[in-house]
């Protein structure tokens, strides 16, 4: 069996975007798309015989009319082809509510041929073009919605945490005793694991996250195991456990996420063992980073059109870090380079580091008057000299109360 994976897909955001003037809709959520167009084109291509999106859909919990027909339009395609595809929700899918439902759960009412949506923890068995697969899929575990059911009970939070491992652990264990031995068995879910690389995007940041231990897939029957939420592609293969893959984001959210590729993962099933292979999404926007080194405004502008004057940029979002001891016009920086790059996040502004020879005479043997004294006179500091009656007299106070006391 051929299998796609992908994941946070984040369809939706808008970051660094700006009105495309054909379509007149934000660009980022027109690149987005651009990135699972792809992905689509090469499972129709390949006839891949599953499909598998490991929640994140969509950026927003309740995303636009738009989003959503333009979304299905996608499932669509993949329905016509025969490739059934498994969606699960994820934490920007679900509602912070127990009695709410997801925008995603239309296609479940809908009943879309090929369509399946794991909206609660359940084990479907999916036919494809090469036989029978198994799929688990295991939504995410809101913490909210865990507070709901511990509402009147008092319990700590890191009970909860425990509790939330032995739920996912006890389902897993619940749905292996279901399988069928003689089909192959793919465990999908939306979760952190502890021993997961998060690289810049730290699931900790975010207040309601429960932590997963990768021990609880320790020799479970599944051979592969497709999961969402960190952004940063990564397979996970040790002894006694299956496969454990994070496809990752198809695009780079922000600048955090510069530093890795986005794509997807094909997934061969052969003998019951899985294989995945990163494949990465060519001609993708790029989000770059500038640093420069500027005496005064001219200077800084006109190295800045040295990077950006060959072309090389205009079609990147680029952030710009000027080293400077003062602030330039920022408007005029813009009508500048703009000419020369897609979108220009930010100008941020780092003092320039002032290296200080280091003083020969400061040691323990003088005392801390003279030692502030030396200190004023050996530096270039305006400010300190200016100001070097007050400073001792300040010292001297300081030095009396401590004694005093």
């Amino acid at each position: 069996m051929n299998i796609i994976h992908t994941a946070d897909l984040h369809i939706g955001i808008e970051n660094y975007g700006k009105q495309d003037s054909e379509t007149l809709i934000n660009s980022r959520l027109l690149d987005f798309f651009r990135s699972l167009d792809h992905i689509v084109m090469k499972a129709i291509q390949d006839k891949a015989d599953l499909f598998l999106i490991a929640g994140d859909i969509y950026h927003q919990r309740e995303p636009s009319i738009y989003i959503q027909n333009e979304f299905a339009k996608r499932l669509i395609r993949l329905s016509e082809a025969e490739i059934p595809v498994a969606l699960l929700i994820g934490n920007h899918d679900s509602l912070l509510a127990l009695k709410r439902i997801s925008s995603l759960q239309i296609f479940k009412e809908l009943k879309v041929p090929n369509i399946y949506v794991f909206d609660e923890p359940k084990l479907i068995t999916i036919p494809t073009k090469s036989g029978n697969i198994q799929v688990l899929g295991l939504p995410y575990l809101e913490k909210n919605v865990l507070n709901e059911y511990f509402l009147n009970y008092s319990i700590q939070e890191q009970t909860k945490q425990e509790y939330a491992s032995f739920i996912f652990s006890r389902l897993i264990q619940d749905f292996s005793a279901q399988l069928d031995a003689k089909l192959p068995a793919l465990l999908m879910s939306h979760i952190t694991l502890r021993e997961a690389v998060y690289q810049n995007w730290r699931p900790a940041m975010i207040g309601n996250e429960i932590y997963i231990q990768q021990e609880i897939f320790k020799k479970i029957p599944f051979h592969y195991v497709a999961l969402g939420h960190i952004h940063k592609p990564q397979v996970i293969t040790e002894p006694n456990y299956p496969v454990i893959a994070y496809s990752g984001s198809i695009d780079a959210l922000d600048f955090g996420e510069t530093e890795f590729e986005h794509g997807y993962y094909e997934v061969e099933i052969t003998d019951k063992k899985a294989k995945p292979k990163f494949q990465s999404i060519p001609g993708q926007r790029k989000l770059v980073t500038i640093q420069i080194e500027a005496k005064d405004e001219n200077d800084c502008i006109q190295k800045l059109l040295q990077h950006l004057g060959n072309n090389q940029h205009e079609k990147d979002i680029v952030k710009i870090i000027i080293e400077s001891e003062e602030n330039f016009d920022e408007q005029k920086l813009r009508r500048e380079i703009s000419l020369y790059v897609y979108f220009i996040a930010s100008f941020k502004y780092e003092r320039k580091r002032i290296n200080r020879l280091r003083i020969q005479e400061l040691n323990n043997e003088i005392t801390p008057i003279e030692s502030i004294k030396k200190y004023i006179h050996n530096v270039e500091d305006p400010f300190l000299k200016e100001n070097e009656t007050a400073i001792l007299h300040l010292t001297e106070s300081l030095l009396t109360e401590i004694e005093s006391e």
